[in-house]
């Protein structure tokens, strides 16, 4: 059994039922699970010393793209009608095998733990013909890194031929898919607790799929506890109009009509979704991530963002994601909790724009840090559906964030000192405890060198890039 005692922080922000703020309180673990709070043990096989520290529970991220870390802030993507950003996605995504994809998945754990988060879903979709094991790549990354892992296996069934965007080479027929998740389930989900990889499913989208892939994909994770379900849904009018023409209904009835709602269930963006879906998605106890900076980032697209206010208000469980890398250019959680606050502040604001009477007696007001940290951690968790993560207690995983802001010139002057982590700069952990283990120490990934990451990533990121860019015949680097 090894043991390791934080002894004296000046804050910990537990996210326990009493949503309790600790000053001084010992915090005590024994492998990879906590056993006190509070401890007055003096002694363990590591002691880290938290004087004037601020410990969290360990960040949750609930949706991500790692194949985008290929095409991060590239300007051919860039302000583009969504055929052309698909079009330069997918055609940079097919050039990724399984060696590159590695390489890629480190860079994005690396850059999220350094932002404190401690569990990462990636929706992981590129299975391109005579490009095997990806998905495998990107497991073991996870596993080398020490990140708490659950990977979507995601898919697209629906080519050009079939009147949608995407190349005949990266869709995949029902029969594959459901073989190929099934497999992927038997070998890496393990729903026990403190698991480190659990595997979910899903389609990717409507304008990619049809329904039986919803009903079918469904039909075979609810025969496996633990496996989750995601998909991406009312993000765009144009999916909007999209599913109306095709399938008679709009995105989230076409959600209801295949069965792909419930608590196990989480539908990725929602920007599009009117009172009565609202109230069906409460209804459901479906979850909703919610992407800020990416959803900001398609609203000056006339994409709208997500009614997170509604939301809340009518049940629907909310967590956060940063979305892809070639939708967002960062892969940074407090970045994402920052922004999550003031578009819900903006959008709150929307509503009243243009009636002055209305906006002097209207009352905004920011989310609160408790607030944001409940959506991101204890709806992550739900999100997940996991309950051995996303607070301090006694008996969940030994997952925990610590940072130093008094070390930032950033934060100098933060009259709340574990709130403007939410709030100011983003700052990397101190340190980063992942089931037990120190992942980060001293501000530093001791896992794997980043140096050599770093340099074979590159490596790759330009074989992808030429092999892409033959393919487009077009100057990705041109806006």
């Amino acid at each position: 059994m090894k043991t390791l005692l934080i002894t004296n922080p000046d804050f910990v922000i537990t996210l326990d039922k009493k949503r309790r703020v600790l000053r001084k309180a010992a915090i005590y673990l024994e492998d990879n699970k906590i056993v006190e709070v509070g401890s007055q043990r003096k002694r363990a096989d590591k002691v880290i010393d938290a004087s004037g520290m601020v410990v969290f529970p360990g960040f949750i991220n609930t949706h991500l793209h790692i194949p985008q870390v290929f095409h991060r802030h590239c300007p051919a993507q860039q302000n583009k009608p969504i055929a052309q950003w698909i079009k330069v996605t997918t055609s940079i995504n097919r050039e990724i095998d399984a060696e590159a994809a590695y390489y890629g998945a480190l860079v994005c754990f690396s850059e999220l733990m350094l932002s404190g988060a401690t569990t990462v879903l990636d929706y992981f979709y590129p299975f391109v013909k005579g490009k095997p094991g990806t998905m495998e790549a990107v497991i073991r990354a996870a596993k080398d890194i020490g990140v708490r892992f659950t990977c979507i296996r995601g898919s697209m069934s629906q080519s050009k031929k079939q009147g949608t965007l995407y190349e005949e080479d990266v869709v995949e027929d029902l029969e594959t898919v459901l073989t190929h998740s099934q497999r992927m389930i038997e070998k890496y989900h393990d729903n026990r607790d403190y698991s480190m990889t659990r595997i979910g499913v899903g389609p990717c989208l409507p304008f990619s799929s049809i329904e039986e892939d919803y009903r079918e994909t469904a039909k075979l994770a609810r025969k496996y506890q633990g496996v989750i379900l995601q998909t991406h849904a009312a993000e765009s009018a144009w999916e909007v109009e999209y599913c109306l023409k095709k399938f008679g209904v709009r995105p989230i009835g076409l959600m209801e009509k295949t069965g792909f709602l419930g608590p196990d269930v989480s539908l990725t963006h929602c920007n599009m979704v009117n009172k009565a879906e609202i109230s069906l998605l409460g209804k459901t106890k479906t979850n909703v991530v919610v992407t800020p900076i990416c959803n900001t980032r398609d609203a000056a697209d006339g994409n709208g963002i997500a009614p997170l206010t509604e939301l809340v208000k009518f049940g629907a469980n909310i967590s956060l994601g940063v979305d892809g890398p070639a939708s967002n250019d960062s892969m940074n959680l407090q970045d994402e909790m920052r922004y999550f606050r003031i578009v819900s502040k903006a959008k709150e604001g929307l509503f009243w724009h243009g009636n002055d009477k209305a906006i002097n007696q209207a009352k905004f007001s920011y989310l609160q840090p408790m607030q944001v940290l409940e959506v991101a951690n204890l709806g992550g968790a739900k999100t997940l559906n996991r309950n051995d993560i996303g607070a301090i207690e006694v008996g969940k995983a030994a997952d925990l964030t610590i940072f130093d802001p008094d070390k930032e010139i950033s934060h100098a002057g933060a009259v709340n000192k574990w709130g403007a982590i939410m709030s100011c700069e983003p700052i990397k952990p101190k340190y980063l405890i992942v089931n037990g283990k120190v992942i980060i120490e001293s501000g530093q990934i001791k896992t794997v060198k980043l140096d050599e990451v770093n340099k074979k990533f590159r490596k790759f990121h330009q074989q992808v890039l030429k092999k892409a860019q033959k393919r487009l015949q077009i100057n990705l680097e041109d806006y």
